[in-house]
C-alpha cells in the first residue's frame, strides 16, 4: 500500500511539473501575441471590441 501511495505521489509531481513547464511556454506565447496586438493597436480586451467589425474594416482597407 505504501508503494502505491509513493507511486501516485510521484506521478502527481510529474504531472504538475509538466503543467508548470507548459504554462511557462503558454505565457511566453501569450505575451508575444499581446505585444503584437498592441503594436497593431488591436485592443481585444476592451469592452466594446467587435471582432467582426474589425475584420470587415481590415478587409475593406486591404481591398482599397
Amino acid at each position: 500500500m505504501h508503494g502505491l501511495a509513493m507511486c501516485q505521489m510521484n506521478t502527481m509531481q510529474i504531472l504538475l511539473q509538466k503543467i508548470s513547464s507548459r504554462s511557462k511556454v503558454i505565457r511566453k506565447k501569450e505575451k508575444t501575441v499581446n505585444e503584437g496586438l498592441k503594436r497593431k493597436r488591436i485592443y481585444m480586451e476592451s469592452e466594446n471590441f467587435d471582432l467582426m467589425a474589425f475584420l470587415r474594416n481590415s478587409l475593406d482597407a486591404a481591398g482599397n
